[in-house]
């Protein structure tokens, strides 16, 4: 939608995504993006990527497969990649392209008639930086900015998504070249404020993972407002990366995720107190133990939360799957143990031989809701055993098996994998939930809010039934924000 010539004389805000959707069709939780106008430039915050069925993926995929196209694939680094129609042979008026987009992406339009466009991507998670690529195929002038490791992770995870699809032979509405030109047209943020045409960004700390910053948005001229907005916060100190931050100087608005606000949470110490305890006990009666960890971050600290207990050097702690490659990133930004590659599994015969093992031992896999990766191939095998350990540490979103196999009695038979591939076990192993949760607890949001003082905050990237208790609970002015409602700051 287009704001006007002139320059407005307020700072004007809209999600794009990541907020509630007023016709319910998509997650709250999901497809980042928060935009602020000012005349005909645009300043988003993240763009993220909805989760999308494989089923929506392969329509599509036949789709995209009857769009024009200059070639079938390109190869990059030796790899081939799916090339898609070029910006010039897709039209803004085929109506089906942008309807589909629109289910993976945050919706876009609102940009077209912007002269600038810039994004500051606040982490790596693909709810955040996951439709990146996507936007930088269709505004080829947009510039991006996060930080180093944000941008390995990131890079990492736009080529893993192009390796799954190919695997699983479904397009994504990217391909390697518009992975390259958003890394080409990326800049590399440390803590000094900088210039987005008419915006000035400080960039802050906000905990959550490696990398991960919030940042202040204000007018550059210094009018205006100042709008703190948290991305994923965490004020907890984890094994990886400290508490986050809160920003110097008065703030008139705060966007606030509110993943955890309508949810209960213990303290982090007392979490990692009972996976120790729970794994210990696992391990004395000689079981295995099995981590589903997210690949980001997750795979990681609990690594380095075993480390630090001594578990690593009375058993066999080992890590396998993509959180190998994020262990390596982790690594070069000195953020993990040095020699945490000696803990990998490096070759399918070290895999087999730790699948079948009788000895007691750990392991790290992701994917952490047991949809895909190793994790799934390791479950198979020790779910039957009554002496093993599967120890969620994440959220479990309740149409996927990590959230089934939480709320079934034991010897249940479980179903695992896609819809090609069914697993079926009886879970005879002991299940338990650690939320190592790396966002701010709605107590915690609560306290910000207070010390932070604002006139307003505007609650995302959380469900609408946590957003209602958090507004319950407070004396202070809470927003429930929705996608596409203009909001003049």
């Amino acid at each position: 939608m287009f704001f006007g010539n002139e320059r407005s004389n307020a700072m004007k805000m809209v999600a794009l995504g990541g907020a509630i959707d007023p016709e319910g069709k998509l997650p709250s939780i999901g497809g980042s993006a928060v935009a602020f106008i000012e005349g005909r430039s645009a300043l988003l915050v993240d763009y993220g990527s909805y989760p999308v069925s494989s089923a929506k993926r392969q329509e599509h995929a036949r789709h995209i497969m009857s769009l024009p196209r200059m070639d079938k694939h390109v190869e990059i680094g030796g790899e081939k990649f799916p090339i898609m129609p070029r910006l010039g042979e897709i039209s803004y008026v085929d109506e089906e392209y942008l309807k589909l987009t629109n289910e993976c992406f945050a919706d876009p339009s609102i940009l077209y008639d912007m002269n600038r466009i810039d994004v500051f991507v606040t982490h790596a998670h693909a709810d955040h930086v996951g439709g990146l690529p996507h936007l930088r195929r269709l505004f080829p002038h947009m510039r991006a900015y996060m930080t180093e490791p944000t941008l390995d992770m990131s890079r990492w995870s736009w080529y893993d998504a192009q390796r799954i699809a190919a695997r699983k032979r479904i397009e994504l509405f990217y391909s390697g070249w518009d992975v390259e030109n958003v890394i080409g047209s990326t800049g590399i943020i440390h803590v000094q404020p900088f210039a987005c045409g008419p915006f000035l960004v400080e960039p802050g700390h906000p905990g959550h993972i490696l990398g991960a910053r919030s940042c202040v948005v204000s007018m550059k001229d210094g009018h205006g407002p100042r709008v703190f907005c948290t991305g994923d916060i965490s004020f907890d100190d984890q094994r990886t990366v400290r508490g986050a931050v809160l920003p110097q100087g008065p703030v008139d608005y705060i966007v606030s995720e509110s993943t955890y606000a309508g949810k209960t949470r213990k303290v982090r110490g007392d979490v990692e107190r009972n996976l120790i305890v729970g794994m210990g006990t696992a391990l004395g009666r000689d079981g295995k133990v099995l981590f589903p960890a997210l690949t980001i971050g997750r795979s990681i600290e609990i690594f380095e939360l075993l480390l630090k207990a001594g578990v690593t050097n009375k058993f066999p702690v080992f890590i396998d799957g993509a959180a190998r490659e994020i262990a390596a990133i982790y690594q070069k930004f000195s953020a993990c143990y040095p020699s945490i590659g000696q803990h990998f599994v490096t070759t399918r015969a070290m895999r087999e031989e730790i699948l079948r093992s009788n000895k007691p031992l750990v392991m790290i896999a992701p994917s952490g809701m047991l949809v895909g990766g190793f994790s799934v191939q390791y479950f198979a095998q020790w779910a039957p055993g009554e002496r093993n350990l599967v120890g969620l540490t994440s959220f479990q979103d309740s149409c996927l098996p990590g959230y089934s196999i939480m709320n079934v009695p034991r010897g249940t038979a479980v179903r695992l994998g896609d819809e090609k591939r069914k697993i079926k076990v009886p879970l005879l192993a002991n299940v338990a939930h650690f939320a190592l949760s790396a966002h701010a607890s709605g107590e915690q949001i609560l306290r910000m809010i207070d010390v932070v003082a604002p006139k307003t905050t505007f609650l995302v990237h959380g469900e609408e039934s946590g957003m209602n208790k958090l507004v319950s609970k407070t004396s202070a002015h809470l927003e429930k924000t929705y996608i596409g409602k203009h909001y003049n700051l």
